[in-house]
């Protein structure tokens, strides 16, 4: 098994070449970061092009993310907001990831979103103990979530995973 890492701002522009050229790849993964292709829908829609573009055939995309919203389908919302971290970050833009709209986007990539779950969700209810009450308020909105790319999709829209 091989592994490669690669530090790149995957939301404003197509991946280049020597990114790519060892591709596809089995999984790739984003950590706290995919709130920000969030900002709009060019640039989840970039977003979302380069993963379903890097990855094989049934391959993985995983994450884990800040900002998990629950918005319901045809919902307007404003989905900015501003993030704090006390001594270290004021003020930072940030988004929150309506899964709902990302499902419905990714699909048109061929990715299907196979588990979104916030921290407390998510499966064996791995907690941590000790936190503090301003980090146990915040906590349910970090999420950790997989998308699979369809093998195929047929005429009719139909996917097939493994």
């Amino acid at each position: 098994m091989r592994a490669k890492f690669v530090e790149y701002d995957c939301f404003s522009s197509r991946l280049p070449q020597d990114v790519t050229a060892e591709g596809p790849y089995d999984a790739s993964s984003c950590q706290l970061a995919i709130h920000y292709a969030a900002s709009n829908e060019a640039t989840a829609r970039t977003a979302l092009y380069n993963i379903s573009s890097s990855l094989k055939p049934g391959g993985w995309f995983v994450g884990t993310t800040g900002g998990f919203g629950q918005a319901k389908e045809g919902g307007q919302h404003d989905n900015e907001y501003d993030f704090a971290l006390e001594g270290v970050v004021i003020d930072c833009p940030e988004y929150l990831v309506f899964f709902y709209a990302w499902e419905k986007l990714a699909r048109e990539y061929g990715l299907e979103l196979v588990m979104p779950a916030n921290f407390q969700e998510f499966p064996g209810k791995h907690r941590l103990s000790g936190l503090t009450a301003a980090e146990a308020e915040v906590f349910p909105l970090y999420c950790v979530f997989a998308f699979q790319k369809l093998l195929c999709m047929s005429k009719n829209k139909k996917r097939k995973r493994n």
